[in-house]
């Protein structure tokens, strides 16, 4: 049996597998519980490294408009710094979740794995390279995002079948985490080069 979490104002009892934003039967806003993780802050009964983008969202939505700190302006002290308390956890679940390498790292963590290892020389010399083209203004970076968005994805589904399905080591996702990471860094230096005129 779930350990049970008490309403602070009424003591109403829910499942500490549960995080409302407000009491069902007093209506007061409710603390964060402590070290709870992201997937139960928008319900997801289990963690799951596969995730749907506009499912995740519209649960981030819904949440974040039903903890608002402004819906709940006119409360005592207290709940309004639980609304804000609520809010934050939200956002911050929000941020981890939407990201495959955030969420990847979490879901090891909680398995005890470790979430990096010490790449090939050869890969890091791949990866030299493809950051100094990203930077090159004469590189081919269509071709090159193409080609580090295909190995994100290959990377990605790797980490999602050792994690969801259970196939794999943890040293395999240990690699496919390491390697997303850099993958990551090579896409974002595409991104944040100014247009050519």
């Amino acid at each position: 049996m779930p350990p049970k979490v008490l309403c602070w104002s009424c003591e109403k009892e829910w499942e500490m597998g549960s995080q409302p934003v407000v009491c069902s039967a007093c209506g007061k806003v409710q603390k964060v519980a402590p070290n709870i993780s992201p997937y139960v802050v928008f319900g997801y009964d289990n963690p799951s490294f596969n995730l749907d983008a506009e499912e995740l969202e519209t649960r981030w939505l819904k949440r974040s408009r039903r903890c608002h700190p402004d819906r709940y302006a006119m409360r005592d002290a207290a709940e309004r710094r639980y609304a804000v308390e609520q809010m934050a956890a939200t956002n911050d679940a929000y941020k981890l979740l939407s990201n495959d390498i955030s969420r990847g790292a979490f879901l090891i963590e909680q398995k005890g794995w470790p979430t990096e290892i010490f790449p090939p020389e050869e890969f890091l010399m791949d990866m030299m390279e493809a950051q100094e083209s990203a930077h090159d203004a004469g590189a081919n970076k269509v071709s090159l995002q193409t080609d580090f968005e295909g190995r994100f994805a290959k990377d990605r589904e790797i980490l999602g079948e050792v994690l969801d399905a259970g196939t794999g080591t943890p040293e395999e996702a240990a690699g496919a985490l390491t390697r997303l990471r850099y993958f990551q860094r090579v896409l974002d230096a595409l991104k944040g080069q100014a247009p050519e005129v």
